[in-house]
């Protein structure tokens, strides 16, 4: 049998001291510590959650306002291609417009020349077939 004696009482009553005296002096401090650290932990994963989703929000408005940016400027420069095209065709059209003008004012000064040549010629033909004709018959016509 087991003899209960006071060493026994005195060890049971050291123990339960020891428990008391280390659950309020350590065990409740390092209990506190660590909520309060897995608080601070849960509180940052969830300000990080809030934080990545706010960036997930920035990133989607700026990517969207990129695309719209992207899109503008598609369109002005498709607008700025139009005008500088319709220039384009504007000014081939007036040199087109200027050369043919300088063409046929240039065939009207070259018609105005031959007829003017053609009048010379005629009268220098006239001349010169009397001189011919005055050598063949050896006197002046």
């Amino acid at each position: 049998m087991i003899d209960l004696n006071s060493t026994l009482v005195v060890q049971w009553a050291i123990f339960i001291f020891l428990i008391i005296f280390l659950n309020q002096f350590l065990f409740k401090p390092v209990l506190r510590v660590i909520d309060a650290r897995r608080e601070k932990v849960e509180g940052t994963h969830e300000s990080a959650e809030t934080l990545n989703e706010r960036a997930r929000q920035h990133q989607a408005n700026y990517e969207s306002r990129i695309n719209q940016a992207k899109e503008r400027a598609e369109q002005e420069s498709a607008v700025i291609r139009e005008a500088a095209l319709n220039d384009s065709r504007e000014k081939m059209d007036k040199a087109r417009g200027e050369a043919m003008q300088q063409v046929e004012d240039l065939r009207q000064r070259i018609a105005a020349e031959y007829e003017k040549v053609r009048e010379e010629m005629t009268a220098d033909i006239k001349a010169i077939a009397r001189q011919i004709s005055g050598k063949i018959l050896e006197r002046d016509i």
